[in-house]
């Protein structure tokens, strides 16, 4: 038994106790740093920025794509892409998000179970009420999930269709700076406003750069 003397009172510390004190010291400055990072990744949302990305995207209206590509037979996809996205940042992880993109889908591209005999364009316009996972843990210094629905539209040349949309994705910021790599996809549901639409429902797959700005 180890006796620390104080002005006064006495402490008695088992001496088995005595080893566990650096390790007790170290378990405490690790929380404090952590909690640091936190409060500062908490902070990158604080008030409420903008976020603008913009990026390359995939657009797969056939699922015969998936199954060709699975098989290693030749597929053709679009080409041409461009997508762009305006996010503002609302309290307790919630945001709205605009976005606007064009492609082209490739001749001899089999659409809907035909064969296209000319290039097609593709230009589109989506708007989401997004939920960002991370206001849940209350981290945000890297890792930042999200899940969003919203309604869209969807011009091909043959006409204009309304879509539903379900995105998913995250961004994955770079260290302490205001840029991130997002990763998203999104499913669109097809909404029968017109005689002509086809039934055929969209995956899209975007690849972006995310700016922060205050």
């Amino acid at each position: 038994m180890v006796t620390i003397k104080t002005a006064s009172f006495h402490i008695f510390v088992p001496i088995e106790m005595k080893k566990w004190i650096p390790k007790i010291l170290f378990i405490a400055i690790l929380l404090t740093m952590g909690n640091t990072f936190t409060c500062f990744a908490q902070d990158r949302f604080i008030n409420k920025p903008w976020l603008v990305s913009y990026g390359v995207n995939l657009i797969i209206e056939d699922g015969n794509q998936f199954t060709g590509f699975a098989k290693n037979e030749k597929i053709i996809w679009n080409i041409s892409p461009f997508t762009f996205f305006l996010e503002k940042r609302l309290a307790k992880g919630f945001a709205i998000q605009g976005a606007i993109g064009s492609n082209i889908y490739a001749t001899n591209q089999k659409i809907s179970g035909l064969t296209l005999e000319v290039p097609r364009d593709i230009i589109y316009t989506d708007f989401f009420g997004k939920f960002n996972f991370n206001s849940i843990w209350k981290d945000t210094s890297s890792f930042d999930p999200y899940l969003g629905i919203g309604p869209g539209y969807i011009f091909t040349g043959n006409g204009g269709e309304a879509t539903g949309n379900i995105c998913f994705g995250f961004n994955q910021w770079v260290g302490r700076g205001d840029f991130a790599i997002s990763l998203e996809g999104i499913y669109k549901f097809k909404v029968p406003l017109i005689e002509t639409y086809t039934k055929d429902n969209i995956f899209q797959i975007n690849l972006s750069l995310v700016h922060l700005i205050e």
